[in-house]
């Protein structure tokens, strides 16, 4: 594909409208009690929430409103996976399962189904042909799959990244305290063994980007699950960059929080760097002209 044409293609699928602004911050943020102020709740389109009325004065949610709240909230976790050895799955899998706040999990095999994982207890779905655009296709049928079953929330791990304990919760009170469609989490960088290198404050921000394995989408932003598989292959290496383009494009209510909940196993360069560290062997290298076609088809030459 050219790239004329590639340009074309991403600016009608994934750039509809012009950027919007972003949610206003929260107030007055803890974890016993949640504030939503009345700018928040105007921005998101909030009029009620787990049952309170929202004034132009704002809330507040007590431990036990915000509880129920939750509870009500059905989220899935979406994980494609192609060759990994079954102890990267397995880690996957464990930080999943042991989630404060309940949560189903979808291994989408690209191609090449473990029949170790067939016999964990997850959805287990299997493609007959691996796809080769970095998970994407198997993204988007977790997704839809998920979206049939009825499930309120669609969140999002790399089969090499995995969740802190409380992740799924922090995300589902964001969202309940925010009213955003789609919230967004800090992250750790670690190195290959799982070892912490730093916690992320720069990229990850909520803002110019986000990681993949950071997102948490509900129920009106599902209708761009679907881009997961519509974006063009030469473009996979910076999915995750395109797709939050793609939600920064559209009216969506969104909200970060900053503290990491999220373990990112690096195999890039820059990370190791960051920290005056020695690459592993076979590290990659950031796409630079990727990086550059992407910025020209989002700003212009």
């Amino acid at each position: 594909m050219s790239f004329a044409t590639t340009k074309a293609v991403v600016k009608k699928l994934f750039c509809p409208l012009p950027l919007v602004r972003k949610l206003p911050k929260l107030e007055n943020y803890d974890d016993g009690n949640v504030a939503l102020s009345g700018k928040c709740a105007a921005a998101c389109g909030v009029t009620s929430m787990g049952g309170l009325s929202l004034s132009p004065q704002g809330c507040t949610l007590n431990d036990g409103q915000l509880g129920k709240a939750m509870n009500q909230m059905k989220v899935a976790v979406i994980t494609p996976y192609y060759k990994e050895d079954v102890s990267i799955l397995q880690r996957c899998q464990d930080s999943v399962a042991t989630q404060t706040h309940p949560c189903t999990h979808f291994l989408i095999a690209d191609g090449h189904p473990q029949e170790a994982v067939a016999n964990w207890p997850i959805h287990h779905v299997t493609l007959p042909t691996a796809h080769g655009d970095n998970g994407n296709t198997p993204r988007a049928v977790g997704s839809l799959t998920a979206i049939n079953q009825g499930f309120d929330a669609l969140a999002y791990l790399d089969a090499d990244n995995w969740y802190f304990s409380n992740h799924v919760e922090t995300m589902v009170a964001l969202h309940q305290s925010s009213g955003a469609d789609v919230c967004t989490a800090g992250r750790t960088i670690n190195r290959l063994d799982g070892s912490l290198m730093y916690v992320d404050k720069t990229e990850n921000d909520g803002e110019r980007f986000v990681d993949t394995s950071c997102l948490f989408l509900t129920r009106k932003a599902f209708k761009l699950t679907p881009y997961w598989a519509m974006m063009p292959k030469e473009l996979s290496p910076v999915c995750d960059r395109i797709f939050w383009h793609a939600i920064c494009a559209r009216p969506l209510a969104r909200a970060h929080n900053a503290e990491p909940t999220v373990g990112f196993s690096t195999q890039y360069e820059c990370h190791y760097r960051n920290i005056g560290e020695k690459p592993p062997t076979g590290a990659k290298k950031v796409d630079e002209t990727t990086a550059l076609s992407w910025n020209e088809m989002v700003e212009g030459p």
